[in-house]
């Protein structure tokens, strides 16, 4: 923003850096709409209501004009996307429990990977296409949730394997 001063720009990119500490927040969401709807579906909202807010949100980000208004956009978009991350993590183990790891590992790399097209994108189109395709991208993203098929007996087996290792310590 014009006018913004240095230490101004710090203490949002500070506080958004610190957002980081509450992705267990979207793992929590997930775990609660499990149980309460008995079934991984209960994930799939979670998932879906964090993907589809961050989506929402960095599409209207572009076109605030005050600065408080954006910084208090930019920091629940960030929230929210903090939060997908929580609740993406919640369902890796669905994906192949016997390859967790792995499965863990490519999410964070297309992460990563997304951040660096981020870039590209508000770097060759400018800041407002960029903030929208983005937002439009996560929420087509927050949509693919519901076409998410993972098999709920793997959930058994992922409680199960809870339990054997709490219970070996």
């Amino acid at each position: 923003f014009p006018g913004t001063t240095s230490s101004q720009a710090s203490a949002v990119t500070s506080a958004v850096g610190w957002l980081g500490l509450t992705c267990f927040i979207g793992g929590l969401l997930s775990d609660h709409a499990n149980k309460r709807m008995g079934s991984l579906k209960g994930r799939y909202y979670v998932q879906f209501a964090n993907l589809g807010l961050a989506g929402l949100l960095f599409i209207i980000f572009p076109f605030i004009y005050t600065f408080s208004a954006s910084v208090a956009i930019f920091v629940c978009a960030s929230m929210m996307t903090t939060w997908s991350v929580g609740s993406t993590s919640a369902l890796l183990p669905y994906v192949d429990r016997t390859a967790t790891g792995s499965v863990a590992g490519i999410v964070g790399f297309c992460g990563g990977l997304g951040g660096i097209l981020f870039i590209l994108l508000t770097s060759t189109l400018g800041d407002t296409y960029g903030f929208v395709i983005m937002g439009i991208l996560v929420i087509l993203a927050a949509c693919l949730s519901f076409l998410l098929r993972l098999d709920d007996s793997v959930e058994v087996a992922v409680k199960k394997d809870k339990q054997d290792s709490v219970s070996s310590v």
